[in-house]
């Protein structure tokens, strides 16, 4: 059983925008996109000013660098800055 193709219709789909359950992402986008290799490095903008916000924060409340416990604390106050802007003492002693 041959198969004929009338000359209107096209033998295979041809889809001009993505599915809207996929969306956009780096993968869909031309190379012509200049920030699309910003993306791959996985370093954000929430990142990057969670992080100024807690270097802030953890220097301000008097977490220094002095020792490995200092430094270790001064991690997590860097990371976890929230609890020290709700008065959770970080410092740890060991």
């Amino acid at each position: 059983m041959s198969t004929t193709h009338f000359p209107w219709t096209p033998r295979r789909a041809v889809v001009l925008f993505p599915p809207p359950d996929r969306g956009v992402s780096a993968r869909n986008l031309p190379d012509a996109v200049p920030w699309r290799n910003a993306m791959r490095r996985g370093v954000s903008f929430g990142g990057i000013l969670w992080l100024i916000i807690g270097l802030v924060v953890a220097l301000s409340n008097g977490y220094g660098i002095t020792n490995i416990s200092s430094l270790v604390s001064f991690l997590l106050a860097l990371f976890l800055w929230p609890l020290v802007l709700l008065g959770v003492s970080l410092h740890l002693q060991f």
